[in-house]
């Protein structure tokens, strides 16, 4: 779908397939393509169904878009390479369908827990367009399970422009009742105090939406938020990499990984049909 990935095909030895999930895949001869939620390849001409991208567990049932285009750089990759590193389908298609089931499988990026009785997502946006596309997905379950507040914490490397603080900050104040601001682990300050990155980070929260900007276990964050928020609460952690009191392997040791949505969809294993 980016000219400049397109830009970049004679670059590699291999076979070129490409992926798409916006463009027209006809104008292609080799690729892998969506089509109403299913991925298809084709190569040489000859079209055949793969998979269904929302019964994969990495995508949250189709929600997060991002990891559907993951798994299609990966079948074409796989389709790519096979002249140099021959795989077989049906491996390489079990492993997709059993990939995310365990916080393990992708650490720090979109891992929903239960801890402490609450939902929390542990995450890592890096940009904008990140933050952007994480909140697509926290509106929806939001909405599908009923919650009534969501708590944000948030934080970022100093190393940043101004204007990305501002826009992080307008985003995270978007979809977030009550906001943690944090100041990051010491070796991600990279040239701003604590403070300076704390009245960055708050500049489009409204100081009584401000919970705290001190550091904060995600105990301490759970306790907080309960004198502030009646009914369900989910906690959405932004950058848990950057995070000084949040341990992301203690946390997971604790808590209760999810598979989301737990009981929305009967998954067929449909090794056998993709692959005939």
């Amino acid at each position: 779908d980016d000219v400049y990935v397109r830009a970049m095909v004679d670059r590699s030895q291999a076979n070129p397939i490409y992926f798409m999930i916006e463009n027209d895949h006809r104008k292609f001869e080799n690729v892998v393509f969506l089509k109403e939620d299913r991925i298809y390849k084709k190569i040489d001409g000859h079209e055949e169904f793969v998979m269904n991208a929302i019964e994969l567990p990495i995508t949250f049932e189709g929600m997060l878009g991002y990891n559907i285009a993951n798994v299609m750089t990966t079948l074409a990759a796989v389709e790519g390479m096979k002249k140099f590193l021959p795989l077989k389908d049906e491996r390489v298609l079990n492993t997709l369908m059993q990939y995310g089931q365990s916080p393990g499988d992708n650490p720090e990026r979109f891992c929903m827990l239960t801890f402490e009785g609450e939902r929390v997502i542990l995450n890592f946006c890096k940009n904008p367009e990140s933050y952007r596309r994480e909140i697509e997905v926290i509106t929806k379950i939001k909405r599908d399970e009923g919650f009534t507040s969501v708590v944000g914490v948030m934080t970022a490397p100093g190393n940043r422009r101004e204007d990305y603080f501002k826009e992080i900050s307008r985003l995270v104040a978007s979809i977030c009742d009550y906001v943690f601001v944090h100041p990051p682990k010491a070796e991600y300050l990279r040239g701003r105090s604590k403070e300076e990155l704390v009245k960055l980070l708050s500049t489009n929260i409204p100081k009584k939406r401000i919970l705290s900007t001190q550091q904060c276990s995600l105990r301490e964050i759970i306790s907080l938020s309960k004198e502030k928020c009646a009914g369900k609460t989910l906690y959405v952690v932004f950058k848990v990499l950057a995070e000084a009191a949040i341990d992301f392997r203690q946390v997971v040791e604790e808590a209760q990984f999810v598979h989301y949505p737990s009981q929305k969809l009967k998954k067929e294993n449909k090794l056998s049909s993709s692959i005939n």
